[in-house]
């Protein structure tokens, strides 16, 4: 149960999941995710809300991505 909570925190944490892979010891990525990372619908949600943040050319993480210059 620990393992299955420390793998889901640090996915909700931005741990890329190559490296939390290599953390667990585990030899394919799918057993990491599929058995160890838990995702919930409020994580769910914050990530999709990112993603059109993204694509919406909003900032996220604090980082801009909007096309047009702000220097003018």
């Amino acid at each position: 149960m620990l393992r299955r909570t420390f793998a889901t925190r640090c996915a909700e944490a931005k741990i890329a999941p190559a490296v939390l892979k290599k953390i667990l010891g585990h030899s394919d990525i799918t057993i990491t995710m599929q058995y160890y990372v838990d995702v919930d619908s409020e994580f769910e949600s914050s990530e999709n809300k990112n993603v059109e943040d993204y694509l919406m050319g909003k900032e996220i993480f604090g980082i801009d991505f909007s096309t047009e210059d702000k220097s003018a």
